[in-house]
């Protein structure tokens, strides 16, 4: 397939202005203040910076860094200008199975400490077999005490490794103050899990719904299509269906897929 799917990197920095310009009620949708992007891998960083500096229209503000997220924290903590009154972030992250090139707790708990919101894409599967062949101590730094101790003791307890990993992810989150932890099971078809998107934040004073509530949505939303669904869209956003569908059949599947 020739098929070129964005990122993450260009939906945060791109979606924003799209959707506020295309769908009447994101409107007022504001995109990101400061976008900040790490990578170990010096040509993916090179091509990034590349990429955005072609999409930018002036009205963007960027980092690309370059470098190990764990040695580069305090430059995020001060580009993203966190120490300033109100600041507020979302934090993505994608942990895979070597330890070694993930961000440690300590670190992720050093931007825990402001205000901020995190998505987590936990494959916790690959993930699961990355902890079970690492060092204890390997573990632990990722994990952190809280995470650790959990981990270890749902293992004792019989957890299977792939559960007990998501399970003291979520624990430590909460541990850390972000007492609202949710999740979101992807599936295949056929129901297995692909992976888990999880959403940490904290509860609000007046325990507000909202992220429940999108929650919710979001799994009805994705639980509604099918394969051959998403396929139709696909197709339509590349222009190929013109042929097979009618222009009101277009238009139908396309305004229930982003009301």
């Amino acid at each position: 397939m020739d098929d070129v799917v964005v990122g993450s990197p260009l939906i945060a920095f791109c979606w924003p202005k799209i959707m506020s310009n295309r769908i009447n009620r994101f409107r007022m949708v504001r995109p990101f203040d400061v976008l900040i992007f790490i990578d170990n891998d010096r040509k993916k960083c090179e091509i990034l910076r590349k990429v955005l500096n072609e999409l930018d229209d002036g009205t963007s503000k960027y980092y690309v860094i370059y470098g190990d997220v764990n040695q580069k924290i305090n430059e995020v903590i001060d580009k993203a200008e966190l120490e300033s009154s109100g600041a507020h972030y979302l934090l993505f992250i994608d942990p895979f199975a070597d330890l070694d090139l993930q961000l440690y707790w300590d670190n992720l708990n050093k931007l825990l400490n402001y205000g901020g919101d995190v998505i987590v894409n936990l494959h916790s599967p690959t993930l699961a077999r990355g902890i079970e062949s690492a060092k204890q101590e390997k573990v632990r730094q990722f994990l952190g005490g809280d995470g650790y101790n959990f981990f270890m003791q749902a293992r004792e307890g019989g957890t299977p490794i792939e559960e007990a990993t998501r399970l003291a992810y979520k624990e430590a989150f909460h541990k850390a103050g972000r007492n609202k932890v949710l999740e979101f099971p992807v599936e295949t078809m056929q129901g297995k899990v692909l992976y888990y998107l999880l959403f940490a934040t904290r509860q609000t004073a007046s325990n507000s719904r909202w992220l429940d509530n999108y929650i919710n949505w979001a799994r009805n939303k994705i639980g509604r299509y099918s394969a051959r669904d998403l396929k139709i869209i696909w197709g339509i956003v590349k222009g190929e269906q013109k042929t097979i569908l009618g222009k009101r059949e277009m238009q139908r599947k396309i305004n229930e897929f982003t009301k």
